[in-house]
């Protein structure tokens, strides 16, 4: 929460603003985020329509906004996204993001490797994007502060994966991410959570 202007004004009074020192006991009384509105915007993210469809919805590039104060970074969660478009519109879209939003914008995403797209035809869809090395290609797009985790990674497991040596998550964390072969010959197919942020 970056300051009171980003808060419902019903809520300003409810609740005193959290000192950020203060280390925070429980999950459950993490700060919330509070919209006074929020505006859907329906797009192509594979073309280029999106981004005039958010400025005329009212979203702020990393300019002055109309108070003539800077407009603050923003977060953009791009899950289960980027690998379903081709190369070109992923880099374009990621490109669009960096080079109009403030710095210290952050943005979520998760890569697959170039074996995770060969899965297509099992999963009956269409995988396209890749990155082995994201932590390499990010800083070429104009982001910084590049976190890459794997499924599994201590970081990464959300409580949902156990970390059984029989875990498939788990071979591949064993497994050096230069090496495109597990040990029995299978491909390692492997999905990187991803936090980076314009810099």
């Amino acid at each position: 929460m970056a300051s009171d202007e980003h808060r419902a004004p019903d809520e300003l009074e409810k609740e005193p603003s959290p000192d950020p020192q203060q280390e925070i006991p429980d999950k459950d009384l993490a700060p919330q985020l509070y919209a006074s509105s929020v505006e859907r915007v329906a797009a192509d993210l594979a073309t280029d329509e999106w981004w005039g469809k958010l400025i005329s919805a009212g979203f702020k590039v990393g300019g002055a906004n109309d108070r003539g104060s800077p407009a603050p970074p923003t977060i953009w969660v791009l899950e289960g996204l980027l690998y379903y478009l081709k190369e070109e519109e992923a880099m374009a879209l990621l490109r669009r993001i960096s080079s109009n939003c403030a710095p210290g914008t952050l943005v979520f995403a998760d890569f697959m490797n170039e074996f995770s797209t060969h899965l297509s035809n099992e999963l009956q869809t269409q995988f396209y994007f890749h990155s082995d090395w994201p932590e390499e290609l990010l800083p070429t797009l104009g982001y910084a502060r590049v976190r890459v985790s794997q499924m599994g990674d201590p970081d990464a497991n959300f409580g949902l994966i156990h970390d059984s040596p029989l875990s498939l998550f788990h071979r591949l964390r064993q497994i050096p991410r230069y090496c495109k072969l597990a040990p029995d010959g299978s491909p390692c197919r492997r999905l990187f959570l991803v936090q980076f942020s314009v810099a």
